[in-house]
């Protein structure tokens, strides 16, 4: 039987999450892990303060690290989020993320990459990922309770997206452009990247219009199981999503890659649900819980006038649909294919929704 821990940390006080860490990974007894090379993967989407919750608390990142560290682990920490895999660019989003100089004993900013085959694979039979991703005996997937725009959750699963160096990613969007298409890729991928454990830092979560534009919410817990589609599915249910509703759950199920019933250790009884994306509003996605995959239509993004034309869009955008002409920025929803990644990838919460009719 699949096992996930709860464990209720009420801040980022680091002692707190010190303990709290140690005793969640302490109840999934890791094995020795004496000359193993460990990545910590944190959630890092783009260079966003921690009190934003738009990325994993860099305390919470610091104590995973020191916890394999002090079982003789070589730790390294490494993410690739919606900008360019450089080394320049990585240090810069380490220090504006909080991470730097509180975790540089552990950052890697060396900007390479290696290939992992993915013989299983449905969507994809081989994976470019960022080289401590490649090289690494064990991935510590920590990532972030967050709702989000196109996949309805963003947990353990799809923080391995995060390990496909920057700028690569929107080819993915724009060869699997359907949904439950880019959530089949999304668990190819986690099987190629096999977490050994995964951890949620659900502290301060987020809801509404995740993963980046939605708004801070206290949780106050940690999450932690060795199978991260069993640990998802639980932090849906913590949070009010039926695991059915998520596509990266359901698939992983139908593959048999967790099963119910999932033995759940400190399940809180009194969290209230957090509020969806507004992509993911409304009936239908109420019934989604009942009837999986069923289909609806999707709202197009467009951009409001909080846009400042610092042209993050333009550069993520799969399709090349998002246009700029000085700091006017435009959206030609023609060709778009509503994967929301300039939602997702907005510094400035510029990007809104309206129903496609």
């Amino acid at each position: 039987m699949e096992q996930v821990f709860i464990t209720p940390c009420t801040t980022y006080d680091k002692e707190e999450v010190t303990t709290a860490v140690a005793k969640i990974l302490d109840f999934l007894q890791p094995d020795d892990m004496t000359g193993k090379k460990v990545l910590i993967k944190p959630n890092l989407l783009f260079g966003a303060t921690p009190e934003s919750a738009v990325i994993t608390h860099p305390i919470v990142a610091f104590a995973v690290a020191e916890y394999f560290e002090g079982l003789g682990a070589a730790v390294v920490m490494a993410e690739s989020g919606g900008y360019p895999y450089e080394p320049a660019v990585l240090k810069s989003i380490y220090k504006k993320c909080g991470y730097s100089p509180l975790c540089d004993k552990y950052l890697c900013f060396e900007g390479k990459t290696g290939t992992k085959t993915c013989a299983d694979g449905l969507k994809s039979k081989q994976f470019q990922l960022i080289a401590p991703a490649a090289d690494c005996d064990i991935i510590v997937s920590v990532a972030k309770l967050k709702t989000h725009g196109l996949t309805r959750f963003s947990g353990a699963c799809k923080n391995l997206f995060g390990t496909i160096p920057g700028l690569a990613k929107p080819a993915y969007h724009a060869r699997l452009p359907k949904i439950e298409d880019f959530s089949e890729m999304l668990v190819d991928l986690c099987e190629t990247a096999a977490p050994a454990f995964s951890i949620i830092d659900g502290i301060i979560g987020m809801e509404g219009n995740g993963p980046s534009g939605g708004t801070p919410r206290e949780a106050g817990l940690l999450f932690a199981s060795r199978n991260p589609y069993a640990l998802d599915a639980t932090a849906c249910r913590a949070i009010g999503i039926p695991p059915s509703a998520v596509y990266t759950c359901a698939i992983a199920k139908r593959r048999g890659l967790y099963k119910e019933p999932i033995d759940v250790v400190g399940m809180p009884k009194d969290l209230q649900p957090f509020k969806l994306a507004e992509t993911h509003q409304g009936i239908i996605s109420l019934l989604l819980g009942r009837i999986p995959f069923l289909k609806k239509k999707r709202k197009l993004p467009y951009i409001s006038d909080r846009c400042v034309g610092c042209g993050a869009c333009v550069k993520v955008c799969p399709k090349k649909t998002i246009v700029q002409d000085g700091k006017n920025v435009r959206i030609e929803t023609g060709n778009c294919i509503l994967c929301y990644c300039c939602h997702e990838f907005c510094p400035h919460k510029a990007i809104d929704f309206v129903k496609n009719t």
